[in-house]
């Protein structure tokens, strides 16, 4: 790219200032490494420009959906102490969390310019709501989920299978 910048006034007789337009190459080329998580910013918490299941075994502070399609998949944890913290943000992307009823957990879903949708058939175009799965018991070990989604989609999935009757 910079040879074209330096073979460019030779070739079509046009003047490009070439310390701007290169420096200004190099800032965007670091922007777009860091914005897409670049060397030593990769995360398994993390779905960037891409789609993907996150299978949690050990449940970490933070997930976050950006650009992206993606899964939380919460099915095979349980809570190890009451009021266990989980965020998760959805930022233009469409998402899908899956829980079992018989997780206990309070999901408390903050929306804007998005949709969230939850199992109790609920759901959530701007604001908040607070959902609990079947199994919630206050004062016993639960998982509080905290979900933001802005321009996106995000589903809560309870995975509960139903039969269709032929």
């Amino acid at each position: 790219m910079l040879g074209f910048l330096i073979l460019a006034p030779y070739i079509f007789k046009i003047k490009i200032p070439i310390f701007v337009a290169s420096t200004s190459i190099i800032v965007v080329f670091l922007g777009v490494t860091l914005f897409t998580h670049g060397p030593g910013l990769e995360s398994d918490n993390d779905i960037v420009f891409s789609s993907k299941t996150v299978q949690v075994t050990n449940p970490a502070k933070k997930y976050n959906l950006t650009f992206s399609g993606g899964t939380i998949d919460l099915s095979n944890v349980i809570p190890r102490h009451k009021g266990e913290k989980i965020i998760i943000n959805n930022v233009f992307s469409c998402g899908t969390i899956k829980i079992k009823p018989e997780t206990p957990a309070t999901i408390k879903i903050s929306s804007a310019f998005a949709v969230a949708k939850t199992p109790d058939k609920s759901s959530v175009y701007f604001g908040s709501y607070n959902y609990k799965t079947k199994s919630f018991i206050e004062n016993a070990n639960y998982f509080d989920i905290e979900v933001k989604t802005i321009f996106g989609t995000l589903n809560i999935d309870d995975m509960i299978k139903t039969k269709t009757v032929q």
